[in-house]
């Protein structure tokens, strides 16, 4: 079992000694702990520490614009990618890629070139850079960033990605030892829990650790207030679900 799955169980467990709580088996469409409590389902995000990136959209772009696939529209990944439209850095690295394309083998289009996270979608359109052509690319770069936003609601984002991007709402997040609400809307009444805010730069990269290549953001927030409050095994501070008791 890999390590974060294994916490996502002992962060169940921990929450089970006041209310059933379970990690169940789900997609990725639903947060990681299922909370029981007054015969309705809760949700909790779930991530082993603040350096954690708090959001893992997939984009793409065709016809001159970034997108997500049609699953993954939301309010948060349609700030995303508002972001990534609007942005002149990005706008130059299309450009980088374009020109950079005319010194290689390119069959398709470059003036109306694809770039795709996923394999089945770059095998069906033949004006998609392959995953050699990116890697090529970004060996010719300083970094693999496409580019930065220096400033961003990020505790916003977040909040709209986890409550109006998932199967089921999620009202509630941990952070390595820190418990945060999403929202002001507090189904199970923890009203002492401080809402997770705050300010941090977004960056937009490329990811070619493995045989593909993705486009992902870096969404992260690390000067945050603390919590008084976490389900981490063994932690000194309170934790919140045993208010429920």
């Amino acid at each position: 079992m890999r390590p974060s799955l294994q916490y996502e169980h002992d962060i169940a467990s921990e929450i089970s000694r006041y209310v059933p709580a379970e990690r169940p088996t789900v997609s990725v469409d639903y947060a990681d702990v299922k909370v029981r409590h007054q015969e309705a389902d809760h949700w909790v995000e779930v991530k082993m520490n603040q350096g954690d990136n708090l959001m893992n959209p997939r984009f793409c772009y065709k016809h001159g614009r970034w997108g997500v696939p049609y699953e993954l529209v939301s309010p948060a990944t349609q700030t995303l990618i508002d972001h990534l439209n609007e942005n002149d850095q990005a706008k130059e690295w299309i450009e980088d890629l374009r020109k950079f394309l005319a010194t290689l083998r390119f069959t398709g289009d470059a003036s109306n070139l694809s770039i795709y996270s996923a394999g089945r979608d770059r095998k069906a359109d033949g004006n998609s850079v392959s995953v050699r052509q990116m890697k090529e690319f970004l060996r010719a770069r300083d970094n693999k960033n496409i580019c930065v936003v220096p400033h961003a609601d990020v505790g916003k984002l977040v909040a709209e990605h986890y409550l109006f991007g998932k199967g089921a709402p999620a009202h509630y997040i941990s952070c390595g030892d820190d418990f945060y609400r999403l929202s002001v809307d507090d189904p199970l009444g923890l009203v002492d829990v401080p809402i997770f805010s705050g300010f941090n730069r977004l960056a937009f990269r490329v990811g070619d650790r493995s045989r593909r290549h993705e486009i992902m953001p870096e969404v992260k927030l690390y000067d945050i207030k603390s919590s008084s409050f976490s389900v981490q095994p063994e932690s000194s501070k309170y934790n919140p679900f045993k208010s429920l008791l």
